[in-house]
């Protein structure tokens, strides 16, 4: 996939934009909290590193100009995913 996720006729659709659709659609099935697209976006990148995704595709795929960006925004979830793996890691070295 390449280009913008929020477009009509070929043209971006502004973040302001999508970010009032959400609220709207919050609103109309009784969601209170204020959801964005920062919000979904930062979500998005959580759910990848949980995952057990590559930090440089990640980096790469919600436009990071450098891994060290994503590094440092979700150090806190790579270091779990970290410990997650290295647990993994022991429970297989422990099989053999």
């Amino acid at each position: 996939m390449s280009g913008y996720l929020f477009t009509h006729r070929g043209r971006q659709i502004k973040n302001s934009a999508v970010n009032e659709s959400i609220k709207k659609a919050c609103e109309a099935v009784g969601i209170k909290r204020n959801i964005t697209s920062h919000a979904l976006r930062h979500t998005h990148i959580s759910i990848l590193i949980y995952e057990g995704v590559d930090i440089a595709y990640i980096a790469d795929r919600v436009g990071h100009s450098s891994p060290d960006i994503t590094y440092r925004e979700y150090a806190h979830l790579i270091k779990e995913s970290k410990d997650k793996q290295s647990s993994k890691t022991l429970s297989v070295l422990e099989a053999l």
